[in-house]
């Protein structure tokens, strides 16, 4: 009774639908579906078709499942042709068509870029020279490793394995010492190596073989989290193509998968692109290493061995990856750039930054400041049954504040002053400068009287106090000497009972006079002289 009501037919076909001729299938229903209900009376004026306008994933221009065997226009062709052949057949108009290939529209749109964190690789060093004195089987592995060649490979391959298997059954039983065990476990990783050189040089290589590409992969620690950042590949088993960024001269020599930064088994990635199949290795660069100039503790400059960086870019990723992602592990959103391509080039439109420990936390019900009082709580009971000292207590109170503003993945300090974080750093220092400043204070005895200097350190509300506690000849001595407190990066003098001012000592330490605020002053005052006026 509502027919004349009906407008829209919707007819969803699917997702990455890789062969034309399927969508050339629902095209003949879909139209007939429309005529059918035109001729009952409805007044359809709009025929919605979906998605599935597949991604060339493997760039295979094919029918396989990570590819699609037609192009845009193809597809445009065959979904009109086939709706206005029918309309017209039935001399019923033709409807708006609507369709919603969302993947298509957005797959090339992002990237995601990632740093390898370390790498974890099967050793492989030729084989120290056998003793005739070493256990039977150590022997035989000894003269499979010798014997490998073109022609016995794959024998090989399955007398190392027997060998090994005995290796471990005798050290179960008592029969093979560790020492033993390790020699054979060597010899049999010198044999796959040896024999994996050999297969990569096949035009054809055996089932039994084809994944010692994989058992000899290097595992490839990687700065991201597979469930946040593409969790399709996680649960759909989704290929996405993934290459080096950089270092695009140098033929990658080495195979790996990837491991994000989870403690899941499933947060990797081991299944990769080939042309029309699947391939369980990815080819990947060694990571270098190179000496650079360091700052030591004492000031000093030093030369270090660290790694350099290696980037991967993983593509064709879209909007839907990071909007599906959750935060498994509480890795949160990362850090996003908007590019846009211009007449002259590409250019950066925008930075959003990715969330910080404290907002992640805020998505699972726990308050930063909450945490941080907790903290601060557990390091005043430390210090006073002198568990840590401190310079500990104050230094473990500033990681922890520093931490919960951080970034979720792993950032090089460096990269955190780029950013403009180094605020955190200059809070770190100007703590340090106040608490020698009122250490040295402390040691100060009075002359007239028996009065105790005490240092107080609000380390929370970053308040620092320099107390005189005791008896002189005129009775009780109980006042604040010194008072100094951080805010919002500047240091505020609030009370200086000092001889020749704490300005100036702070001064002499390193802090700005633009960071110093004569709290003291009132504020009409403090533009008479040269400090900041106010926070």
């Amino acid at each position: 009774e509502m027919l004349d009501c009906l407008k829209l037919l919707h007819f969803h076909v699917g997702s990455q639908i890789s062969n034309i001729t399927l969508i050339k299938e629902a095209m003949r229903e879909a139209s007939q579906i429309y005529i059918q209900l035109v001729k009952m009376g409805a007044k359809m004026r709009y025929l919605n078709v979906g998605g599935g306008l597949a991604v060339d994933y493997d760039g295979s221009h094919t029918n396989f499942y990570a590819s699609k065997n037609y192009n845009m226009q193809n597809y445009a062709n065959d979904i009109v042709g086939a709706i206005q052949e029918a309309c017209a057949k039935a001399d019923i108009a033709v409807p708006t068509l609507v369709s919603e290939s969302g993947r298509a529209i957005a797959a090339h749109q992002s990237v995601l870029v990632f740093d390898v964190l370390s790498t974890s690789d099967i050793p492989y060093n030729a084989p120290e020279p056998l003793d005739n004195k070493e256990h039977l089987i150590v022997q035989n592995l000894w003269e499979i490793y010798n014997s490998i060649s073109k022609k016995n490979y794959q024998e090989s391959y399955h007398d190392a394995i027997q060998f090994k298997e005995e290796a471990i059954s005798l050290f179960n039983f008592g029969y093979l010492s560790l020492t033993e065990r390790a020699r054979a476990e060597k010899l049999y990783w010198a044999c796959c190596h040896k024999i994996l050189e050999i297969t990569r040089h096949q035009d054809y290589v055996s089932d039994d073989l084809e994944d010692l590409e994989k058992i000899m992969a290097s595992i490839y620690y990687v700065n991201f989290s597979v469930f946040q950042s593409a969790p399709e590949s996680w649960s759909l088993n989704q290929l996405f193509p993934i290459m080096p960024i950089h270092r695009l001269k140098e033929k990658p020599t080495e195979r790996g998968i990837l491991a994000d930064l989870t403690c899941d088994s499933d947060g990797k990635i081991d299944q990769f692109i080939d042309l029309r199949d699947v391939k369980s290795v990815l080819e990947l660069h060694p990571i270098l290493s190179s000496k650079k100039s360091t700052i030591n503790a004492e000031g000093k400059s030093e030369k270090t061995l660290t790694k350099d960086s290696y980037y991967l870019g993983m593509f064709l990723i879209g909007a839907y990856q990071e909007i599906m992602g959750n935060l498994h592990n509480l890795f949160g959103d990362i850090n996003v750039v908007h590019i846009a391509m211009t007449p002259k080039g590409y250019q950066i439109e925008s930075v959003v930054r990715g969330d910080t420990m404290t907002e992640v936390l805020s998505y699972v019900q726990y308050d930063a400041e909450d945490l941080l009082e907790s903290m601060r709580r557990y390091t005043e009971a430390a210090l006073a049954e002198q568990k840590i000292t401190f310079e500990e207590a104050q230094r473990l109170l500033d990681d922890y504040e520093q931490s919960l503003r951080r970034y979720t993945y792993l950032v090089a300090d460096s990269l955190y002053r780029l950013r403009g974080d180094s605020s955190m750093d200059k809070l770190t220092q100007y703590r340090q400068i106040i608490q020698k400043i009122i250490n040295q204070h402390s040691t100060y005895q009075a002359t007239d009287g028996d009065i105790t200097t005490i240092p107080i350190y609000d380390l929370f509300q970053d308040n620092y106090l320099l107390i005189n506690l005791g008896w002189d000849r005129t009775g009780r001595v109980h006042n604040i000497d010194l008072h100094l407190r951080i805010q919002n990066e500047k240091i505020w003098i609030e009370w200086d009972g000092t001889e020749n001012g704490v300005a100036e000592e702070l001064i002499r330490a390193g802090v700005a006079k633009e960071d110093i605020v004569l709290g003291f002053y009132r504020p009409e005052r403090r533009s008479l002289v040269d400090f900041a006026l106010t926070s």
